[in-house]
């Protein structure tokens, strides 16, 4: 440190410069997980079979059934995401044995907390919306040309965006209380 600095406002910028690269390290660890991806994988690919039967057997619901996404396949597959995979970063510590070191470093638990929680939370915001454009993805492809009703995007997006803060508030409930 080659400057001057006595209102600290340059040490500041170093510490959250060093926090960004721990919260990187900490959502690459989530979008790595192959576990992730498979659980959106599973619940976009029971999706695409449930919308491919709803066509044929159901046409005439084949939309509001599409805008159900979430009361059924939607939420056990983000329930599914943040129990299997989101959790997880919270009892490798224990589970490894790196749990003493990390409680015996100054700031070091409370730092890597809050970079859990909010990697966690940014995790599940993606995988809700993934899940939300590849539920309209494979609705317009299955669908086959059937007219899609005026108030269903309208719908869709309302549901969607109470799924997106119900899955970040069990993500940061289920963090709370497996840590």
């Amino acid at each position: 440190r080659d400057w001057d600095d006595p209102s600290g406002i340059f040490h500041l910028l170093e510490d959250l410069a060093e926090e960004g690269d721990d919260m990187k390290t900490e959502l690459t660890r989530y979008f790595r997980s192959s576990l992730y991806w498979l659980v959106l994988g599973a619940g976009l690919s029971v999706r695409a079979v449930l919308a491919y039967f709803d066509f044929q057997i159901r046409s005439d619901a084949f939309w509001s059934l599409s805008a159900e996404f979430w009361n059924k396949t939607g939420s056990v597959t983000l329930g599914f995401l943040v129990l299997l995979v989101l959790i997880r970063l919270f009892s490798a510590d224990r589970e490894t044995g790196a749990f003493p070191v990390i409680n015996s470093t100054a700031y070091g638990r409370i730092a890597l907390f809050r970079n859990r929680l909010i990697a966690g939370s940014a995790a599940a915001s993606v995988g809700t919306i993934l899940l939300a454009i590849g539920n309209y993805a494979l609705s317009v492809l299955i669908s086959g040309g059937l007219p899609q009703p005026d108030d269903w995007s309208y719908a869709w997006l309302r549901s969607t965006g109470i799924v997106l803060i119900g899955t970040i508030g069990f993500f940061l409930f289920a963090a709370f209380v497996c840590d």
